[in-house]
């Protein structure tokens, strides 16, 4: 998937959460997301939101507009 990310001085945050069933730590192990630059760097994934079980999240800002891709796996 790609993001159109605008960037600006203000350096806008997005947040990526993927949320799925069943909540257990077997499954949080198989399911995930990475999120590269428009040079293919990879710039993070997500991770465990500490209260909740069945969710993953990344935030993201940077000053510089550009388009993002999100690979989401299983």
């Amino acid at each position: 998937m790609q993001i159109a990310y605008p960037g600006g001085s203000a350096s806008p945050q997005i947040t990526i959460r993927m949320n799925f069933h069943p909540a257990d730590p077997i499954m949080q192990r198989g399911v995930g997301f990475n999120m590269y630059d428009s040079g293919g760097f990879l710039l993070g994934k997500g991770v465990g939101v500490s209260d909740n079980q069945d969710t993953i999240q990344m935030s993201y800002a940077r000053e510089k507009a550009e388009t993002l891709t999100l690979q989401v796996y299983n």
